[in-house]
């Protein structure tokens, strides 16, 4: 393989990629929302009623990031990176591509190391540490929000996704050349397959299983396995092309 200046890859990611590394998923049997009322912990409405308690839910999820690393997957995307223009648009709020070394990382739903000020929008890293309630760094505002999309709040970075599959000049659009790789999504949060129906580019799935909302039939290469089994041959498919 060689560093390809014209061929683009978006690599677009959900909960599957990290659950390998042993992250909670959300939706899944025995995940989060089974321990835990979305309702008390993950909306707007929750927020601005017990800021506190969204605090320290979006603390004991940092807790639980710290004891994990990143998978073989997310490791494999780092290597296609060093070998294409790869632009990895995640679903996932924890920072496990970051680790494995993944750059050009669209965080659609925030970042979880992260606090933002609510006086100021001033946005700082406190890694997997416990939220304390300390001030803004830099205007000393005592409002502070985890920096992450909850139910309810705007995503203004799904502009993103619109940007990339429907831009203004055609000249920008996705190409037979271009790859466009969904891993670990069952598009039940956001409707990837809607992106993806009329592109031109080369379009690869991995999931566990089919799913309704992104039907294996609309993709030229399925992997129905865990990603760390199905890296391997992402890659040998994209080198192949």
């Amino acid at each position: 393989m060689s560093l390809d200046g014209k061929r683009r890859i978006i690599i677009f990611s959900g909960a599957g990629l990290s659950a390998e590394s042993g992250l909670q998923t959300y939706r899944d049997h025995d995940g989060l929302w089974e321990k835990h009322r979305i309702e008390d912990v993950a909306t707007a409405d929750a927020f601005a009623a017990h800021p506190h308690r969204v605090h320290r839910f979006m603390s004991d999820r940092r807790q639980e990031l710290a004891r994990v690393a990143p998978n073989a997957a997310h490791h494999g995307m780092a290597t296609l990176q060093q070998l294409y223009s790869v632009v990895n648009i995640t679903q996932n709020i924890d920072d496990l591509l970051e680790r494995a070394g993944c750059t050009e990382i669209i965080h659609l739903h925030g970042f979880l190391p992260e606090i933002r000020c609510l006086a100021c929008d001033h946005v700082w890293d406190i890694g997997h540490t416990n939220y304390d309630g300390h001030p803004c760094p830099r205007c000393a505002g005592q409002r502070t929000k985890p920096n992450i999309v909850l139910f309810g709040d705007p995503a203004p970075l799904y502009q993103v996704l619109h940007h990339l599959f429907f831009p203004a000049y055609k000249e920008d659009a996705l190409t037979q050349k271009d790859i466009v790789v969904v891993i670990g999504t069952m598009g039940n949060v956001v409707p990837i397959s809607h992106y993806l129906w009329e592109q031109k580019c080369t379009k690869i799935l991995n999931n566990l299983e089919d799913s309704p909302f992104v039907p294996a039939s609309m993709f030229d290469y399925v992997f129905l396995k865990p990603a760390t089994a199905a890296i391997s041959e992402i890659i040998d498919v994209i080198s192949g092309l």
